[in-house]
């Protein structure tokens, strides 16, 4: 499967989907229809979904796996039950993050089978048939990526910006030497470099400074100097993580990080995509960099939203519907989680809209499909 299917298949899921949620929501067929388009071509969804990376594999594969709720709360046929596990599936397999909002989708899903198509069940069936199926898709997705996968350790990238950062407040190279790119400079020449290339809203740029994925060997050296930082400098750190969830929710007034690759080249499904040098283009990138600076871009503004539906409701669903509380609840939960996520992908990737040769590429990241 080369990009251009990946991109078909992330496409027909995205789309399904927000088709499947718009159908089951009560109402004419011309608000039925304003619901697809508007949700399904919200800049913040709309552009990673026409990207390929395995978080817009995530996104799509959990927003079908909602619809497939949806449905399944009033249809009751096995099928949807199905599909929605195979979402699921696909969402931990694209990356290993989605478990944590996976976790209480399995719950959900397996509630609404248990509760519709004239089945009953109490919350032991239904959590003790999310634990089997959460426990099968773990076992699927290991064998998955264990079979000519190439994979990294991701964490080493965390360690090395949160020991930059606590480097240049501490004004001490805390990194190991090395896993600095630049090993024969001073001290006072690697902090200058890594002040030049930090950035509290994204880790890419410190790669011009150190080596995001070391050797074996090496790992084992940056996790002790990683692990030691809060026992250490527990100001300096907890200071760069009170500053990452700022950006993470969008309240520091910074850049929207947005990235956006509009074409794909020497694609296996022969595609020809938009011609970036055209005047229409021009100008939607143009009103797309302006909406980055909206609330849409926001994401604390989803999570307020969220809690000021989420308590009144869920107080009137606890009443007279166990079941609905919890679903609820823990939607709201799983919402929150999302929401989070997303914040965290928009942020490690890209900033507003350069073009340069060879597609639409983000200010610092240069991605290359």
């Amino acid at each position: 499967m080369g990009p251009g299917s990946i991109l078909a298949f992330h496409q027909l899921m995205y789309w399904s989907a927000i088709a499947v949620i718009a159908i089951c929501i009560d109402g004419r067929l011309w608000a039925k229809s304003l619901i697809v388009v508007v949700l399904g071509l919200l800049p913040p969804l709309w552009l990673h979904s026409a990207t390929i990376w395995n978080d817009t594999g995530v996104v799509s594969s959990l927003l079908l796996a909602v619809a497939c709720i949806l449905l399944l709360k009033i249809t009751g046929t096995h099928w949807v039950f199905v599909v929605g596990f195979l979402s699921l599936c696909y969402a931990q397999a694209a990356k290993q993050t989605a478990l944590f909002a996976a976790i209480p989708l399995f719950y959900i899903l397996c509630g609404a089978y248990f509760n519709s198509g004239g089945r009953t069940g109490r919350w032991p069936q239904t959590a003790m048939l999310a634990i089997t199926l959460l426990l099968s898709s773990l076992v699927t997705v290991y064998f998955l990526n264990s079979t000519g996968v190439e994979k990294y350790t991701k964490w080493p990238t965390i360690a090395v910006w949160d020991l930059a950062a606590v480097s240049i407040a501490e004004q001490k190279v805390l990194i190991p030497t090395a896993i600095l790119n630049y090993q024969d400079e001073s001290a006072a020449e690697t902090l200058d470099r890594l002040e030049k290339s930090f950035d509290p809203a994204v880790n890419g740029p410190l790669a011009e400074a150190a080596n995001f994925f070391p050797a074996s060997q090496y790992q084992q050296e940056l996790s002790a100097a990683w692990l030691t930082l809060p026992r250490h400098y527990p100001a300096s750190y907890l200071g760069h993580h009170a500053r990452v969830f700022a950006h993470l929710l969008g309240i520091r007034s910074d850049e929207i990080h947005l990235a956006f690759e509009h074409r794909i080249i020497q694609n296996d499904l022969g595609l020809s995509l938009l011609n970036r040098n055209s005047k229409a283009f021009d100008t939607a990138i143009k009103w797309i960099n302006l909406s980055t600076h909206t609330l849409i871009y926001r994401p604390w503004f989803y999570l307020v939203a969220l809690l000021m539906i989420l308590i009144p409701v869920s107080y009137r669903l606890r009443q007279n519907d166990s079941f609905g509380w919890r679903f609820f609840l823990l939607y709201g939960l799983q919402r929150i989680t999302l929401c989070v996520a997303v914040a965290h992908h928009c942020s490690c990737h890209g900033l507003p809209l350069q073009p340069v040769d060879g597609g639409m590429f983000s200010r610092n990241d240069v991605l290359r499909i």
